[in-house]
Order: C-alpha cells, then structure tokens, then sequence
C-alpha cells in the first residue's frame, strides 16, 4: 500500500538531513488567519501534519499540511490552500498577500476576508494576479514582483496546483496550494518562496518600503 502525503513527505526529509514531525500545533500566521478558518478561530492555534523543517539557500524553510475543517460551512473559498511551504526572510517585510492564477477572473474575484487595512490591487500590469499589501507599499511589491506576476501563467503551470496565495511578512514568505500537490511539490513552492522573498528584500534594503506593522 502506497504511505499517505505526510509520511511520504517524511521519509523524504529523513533522506535529505532535514527535520520531521507527524503532527504538531503552531501558533496562528499571516496565512492561517487569512485562509479557511472561521471567524472565530483566526487568532487560535493552528494543527498541522508532515512538517518538515531545513534550509532551502541560505534560508530557513518548511513545508506540511493544514487540515481542513470537519464542517464544509467554514471552509468557505479559502479550502484550496491547505499545503504549504514557508521560508524566512532576512528584511522586514511590508505585511501582504499575492494570488498567482491562471484565469483573470479568479484573480477578479477572489474573495480575501479579514484583510482589514490592506489596499488590493487586482491584475495589475494587466496579469491574471492580485495582490493585497501595506497602504503605501503597493507600489513597491507590484514593482519588485513584476516579473512574478507577468509570469503568472507558466509559475502556475509548472507547479502541481491550479493557483498559488503568497503570504509576506512577520520574518517569512510563505506559500500555499492545493491538496492535490505531491510531495516534491513542496520544493517549487520554496523556490516560489525564496524567489518573491529575494525581490522584495532587494526593494526594501533600497529604501523604497515603509516600515511593516
């Protein structure tokens, strides 16, 4: 019998010299309070499954799974996003969040509750994208991640997931998909990570960002 996603993602971390645990509780992030959680379990501790834990560059990096909830009510329009790669960052970033789709009307749409105070820009450059960030900053990320985001289309095709949400700030980049991704997705989803994390640091280190929440 083939071993289920996290033990999978185990064994190979256990062959490449990272870290693992089957299950653990981490305190909430920027995407766990922007994802599939109900209202009133944004600021409460999140399970996930197969964490595993290395260095992707010179970057600090993880990946692993979390779960969805039993009742399909709070699931809402975030359930997509439930595997998920992160990697630190080495700037204080401006606190935001970058859609990655295929279809522009994805991006149109897309609803993003709890993201009080943010400013969302939708296809900028004209990209099947949107992104939500820091007042003052929108420039600034939609600047320093054109190239991302005019790259939209082959990142996601080249990926395992229909759409990619990056979540920026608090010391990381992390990036989230779908369930049907395997286990070597997590690396694409590092390399993503590192790739938007490397141009914003270069943006702010230029003085063009004002200073995170």
């Amino acid at each position: 019998m083939k071993p289920d996603f996290p033990e999978q993602r185990l064994a190979w971390a256990r062959e490449h010299g990272w870290s693992g645990v089957a299950e653990r509780t981490i305190e909430p992030d920027l995407f766990s309070r922007l994802s599939w959680r109900a209202a009133g379990e944004r600021d409460t501790p999140v399970r996930v499954l197969g964490e595993i834990r290395g260095t992707y560059g010179n970057r600090a990096a993880f990946a692993h799974d979390r779960p969805l909830p039993l009742l399909q009510s709070q699931a809402r329009a975030h359930e997509r996003f439930g595997r998920i790669s992160g990697v630190s960052v080495e700037a204080s970033l401006p606190a935001g969040y970058v859609l990655l789709a295929r279809k522009p009307s994805f991006a149109r749409m897309y609803p993003m509750p709890w993201a009080e105070g943010l400013a969302v820009t939708r296809r900028p450059l004209g990209t099947p994208t949107a992104g939500w960030a820091q007042p003052g900053a929108e420039d600034l990320v939609i600047g320093a991640l054109a190239p991302i985001l005019q790259s939209a289309a082959p990142i996601v095709t080249g990926g395992e997931g229909g759409e990619y949400l990056v979540a920026i700030g608090e010391g990381s980049v992390i990036v989230g998909e779908t369930y049907q991704s395997g286990p070597e997705a997590a690396l694409y989803r590092m390399g993503l990570a590192d790739d938007v994390a490397t141009r914003l640091e270069h943006a702010v280190r230029a003085g063009a960002a004002p200073a995170a929440n």
